[in-house]
């Protein structure tokens, strides 16, 4: 990871941030610009210390909610996951009937942010632009919606979402 924030150069990583530069380096994977300041090095090491203690629980309880609130909801699908061993950093859902966006536009109309996570790579320009067709990819993708998801929601703004997808659905 050194080498990887400073453009995949190996070898020199520990040379430029001790004043010294070796010029004898090679490249051999890719790399890039990330920099990190000291000041975010800081506050980065406090919050790592929060992670197991609190944001990880957080996050675990508010999926486990999300899990019970939308359980019997026609038309929204539930991925399974193992809360013994992963914490969730997004909520995706699966909007089905081809309804995802009119979904999002309603829970943005009731001021609930939702995003689309992620575009398959190879839909991606870099990697092809959709050249190679992966139809259950791509249907995939169509009905993928991420919920709020983070350690600063409350279980009353979860049902809240809960609630206006409820209440789209019919």
């Amino acid at each position: 990871m050194k080498d990887a924030r400073l453009l995949g150069v190996e070898k020199d990583t520990e040379k430029r941030f001790s004043g010294e530069r070796s010029w004898e380096f090679d490249v051999r994977a890719q790399g890039w610009r990330y920099h990190m300041s000291n000041i975010f090095a800081a506050i980065g090491r406090v919050q790592l210390k929060r992670f197991p203690v609190e944001f990880a629980p957080r996050r675990v309880a508010l999926a486990k909610r999300y899990r019970a609130l939308l359980a019997d909801v026609k038309h929204i699908g539930l991925f399974e996951w193992d809360e013994t061993s992963v914490i969730p950093h997004i909520l995706p859902v699966k909007v089905k009937n081809g309804r995802r966006d009119a979904l999002k536009a309603h829970l943005a109309s009731e001021n609930i942010e939702s995003g689309i996570h992620y575009k398959p790579n190879h839909l991606l320009t870099f990697y092809g632009c959709g050249a190679v067709k992966l139809p259950v990819t791509e249907a995939l993708y169509e009905e993928l919606l991420s919920l709020p998801l983070h350690p600063g929601l409350t279980d009353g703004d979860v049902s809240r979402v809960c609630a206006a997808i409820r209440a789209f659905t019919g």
